[in-house]
């Protein structure tokens, strides 16, 4: 089971969050805090 508020793909947290300059720092996409809305609409660039 994955860990809760930590995301699956980039492993960012609550304190650690994903940040883009055009979209800000990242939210959680599902109820259980395990995917990143960066990660969740492709706004890391560095995850392929």
């Amino acid at each position: 089971m994955a860990e809760k508020s930590h995301c699956k793909i980039c492993g960012c947290t609550w304190n650690n969050a994903c940040y883009t300059s055009d979209k800000g720092a990242c939210w959680w996409i599902d109820e259980e805090e395990t995917m990143c809305s960066h990660c969740y609409y492709g706004w890391n660039g560095e995850i392929e």
